[in-house]
């Protein structure tokens, strides 16, 4: 849980950064955060809750992808892709 509106950073610290004090990190830091938040989300995605407009939206485009009209990408392809 947070404290004070503090978050834990994502670097194997134990310890604490104000969302001001994130707002202020270099690009490429917040980058690698960000990185770090959706490993963690992808390996802990069921726990997860998700909104009924969130898995109406993933219906319609998996048949998008069932009825040929998009294409389904794996994300470790296309993530440094440009």
């Amino acid at each position: 849980s947070t404290k004070n509106n503090r978050l834990p950073t994502i670097s194997g610290q134990n310890f604490y950064m104000t969302t001001q004090e994130i707002r202020t990190l270099p690009i490429d830091e917040k980058v690698r955060i960000m990185a770090a938040i959706w490993e963690d989300m992808r390996d802990h995605h069921e726990e997860a809750p998700i909104s009924q407009d969130a898995i109406d939206l993933l219906k319609e485009r998996q048949a998008q992808v069932n009825r040929g009209e998009a294409q389904l990408l794996e994300w470790d392809k296309v993530k440094f892709a440009s």
